[in-house]
Parts: structure tokens; C-alpha cells; sequence
């Protein structure tokens, strides 16, 4: 499948995915579940932080 096909078909455009892929793509599973884990620390820190 090509790569514009995919895009519309999850509604995001070329560009993004390009985007996406130069950031993340060469990143291990491991890797990507640990930086997943991070920001939500970072998500959650901040929330607080607008809280007070």
C-alpha cells in the first residue's frame, strides 16, 4: 500500500507522516514505550504545576 493511500485512509496528511517517521522511526520498541512513559510524567508535572 502506498504511503498516500495509508494517510487518508487514518486522515492525517503526507507531510505529518514524514514528520512523524524522521522523528520516531528509527526507534526501538523499547524505546518508544519508554518515551511514551516520559511524557506522560511530563503531561501529568505540568497539569499539576497549572493547578496551584
Amino acid at each position: 500500500m502506498v504511503v498516500a493511500d495509508l494517510c487518508r485512509k487514518h486522515g492525517m496528511s503526507s507531510a505529518t507522516f514524514y514528520a512523524w517517521k524522521s522523528k520516531y522511526g528509527g526507534l526501538e520498541l523499547s524505546e518508544a514505550k519508554r518515551l511514551r512513559g516520559l511524557e506522560e510524567v511530563s503531561r501529568k508535572r505540568f497539569a499539576f504545576r497549572r493547578e496551584r
